[in-house]
Order: C-alpha cells, then structure tokens, then sequence
C-alpha cells in the first residue's frame, strides 16, 4: 500500500525553552528560490574542484546565457514545441521512476491546503507559472551549483531546505498562454500542471541542470555521483495552496500572501 501523501497538520511542539541559546540562522547553503541571494559556500566550490567534470554543465550555462540571456529563453530553445515538451516529460518519467510506497499529488485534489509529493515533470517551468520576473544571473548560477553538489533537495526533513509552495493555475496568469499539459502516469496530476507561488527558479533550475547533463553527456556519472540522493528527482516534496478568485495572484506569487495562510504553511 502507497503511503499517504497528506500530512496532518497540527501545532509543532515547543521543546525549546525561552532561557535557552538563541537559534541558528539558516545555512546560507540553503536550496531557495533564484530571487533571494544565493552564495555558494566553500564545501561546495571544493565538490566542483575533487569532480572537475560537474563544471562542464556551468560552462554550458555560461553559453546558453550569453546567447539567451534569460533562463526561460533558454528552456523554450531547448524546449520549443510541445512534441518536444512531451519527450522530455516522459524522459523525466523514465529516468526517475515513481517511488512504490509514495502516493502522489493528482487532478483531483487540488482544493485543501496540505503537503504533497510530486513528479518532477508536474513542475512548469513557463513563465506564466512563477511569475518572479527577471532571474539574476548569478543567482541562477550558484543555484544550478547547489542543486548539482546536493542534487534537488525538497524536503523540509534536511536541514536547511525550505519546501516549494504550489498551486493549480490562475486563469488570470494563463488565459491565452500556451500550456500543454499531456497524462504521463496513471493517478497523477498531469505534465506541467503546477504553478509555484514559491521555488518557480527552482523548478526552472531542476530542468535546466538535467537538460544539461545530457545535453553534456555526464548524466548517468552525475546520477552515480548523487546515490541515494537521486531520488530528490523522483519525489518533489511541496505544499500546496488553494487560491481564492478574487485574491491578487500577482501579489501571492511575489510573496504578499494573507497572514493567516502563513501562520497555516508554518504547520505544515
């Protein structure tokens, strides 16, 4: 039997005491969106120094923005129809197969706020499913960086890492857009059927880095090199937000999002 992918949601337990060491800021090391400043940290600039090889998908970054200057540019270059969004779906699928005891996010639940598993090709990288406007280069960069030293790390389990925040899409965002959103697997939500409220660039960065792999052909050194940690491609963790019609859904994806669903996603 799956494991369920809802987790209740209560009050977390207060076993810090007031009197005792004030807590530690979160590791700047962190996985987060590209449009917080990311700094890559000295553990990771040695990991591309002992496995020389993972600075091949950088140096193709590097071209890809110097020709497209943009991060949806380039995934449109290498993403430009939908037979070609489709064969990159079901590559997603293949590559990192479905874990047997995880049940994922599907069609018809997308009305409660809760936890979920994803698949990686849920994930829409269009710009009408994020909403950050313009991505920093650099930004970008140290991202791709992270995600290749510790691979796509989404689980608020691992020290450090904030979960993404998803929803279904606004028909105010994608009225007229082009979203092609083909069945991949049976009992999941369909390809590129989510929007983020919260990690878009991460999302974005998710594709990029495995475009590039192969696109440099170490993707199967690269899934060696994670191990165990290749199943962060298999299962996204995320929580998801149902959105009202009348909320500013412009405003919720930059951050302006009621303080009661805050107080809500920090039990999640």
């Amino acid at each position: 039997m799956r494991a369920t992918r809802r987790i209740a949601m209560g009050k977390r337990g207060s076993g810090a005491s007031s009197t005792g060491p004030p807590k530690k800021k979160a590791s700047r090391e962190s996985i987060k969106d590209g449009d917080t400043a990311i700094q890559v940290p000295n553990d990771i600039k040695a990991t591309f120094v002992v496995n020389s090889w993972l600075g091949k998908v950088l140096e193709r970054f590097d071209a890809e923005w110097k020709q497209h200057q943009d991060i949806v540019v380039i995934l449109e270059h290498f993403f430009p129809n939908e037979q070609e969004q489709l064969a990159w779906s079901n590559f997603l699928s293949e590559t990192f197969p479905a874990e047997s005891d995880v049940e994922y996010l599907s069609a018809d639940e997308m009305e409660e706020a809760c936890q979920v598993h994803l698949r990686p090709f849920m994930l829409s990288w269009k710009r009408e499913a994020g909403n950050k406007g313009y991505v920093m280069q650099e930004n970008f960069r140290n991202l791709i960086q992270l995600i290749l030293a510790k691979g796509f790390e989404t689980s608020s389990s691992i020290a450090g890492v904030e979960m993404p925040v998803i929803s279904k899409h606004h028909a105010k965002l994608i009225q007229g857009a082009a979203m092609h959103m083909p069945i991949i697997e049976p009992d999941c939500a369909p390809a590129n059927s989510i929007s983020l409220i919260k990690g878009w660039s991460r999302a974005c960065a998710m594709h990029l880095v495995l475009k590039l792999c192969c696109e440099v052909g170490i993707l199967d050194q690269y899934m060696k090199y994670l191990g165990g940690k290749v199943n962060g491609f298999s299962t996204v963790y995320a929580n998801f937000r149902p959105y009202r019609e009348d909320e500013d859904i412009v405003d919720i994806n930059r951050g302006t999002v009621r303080p009661s669903f805050l107080k809500l996603i920090a039990f999640i």
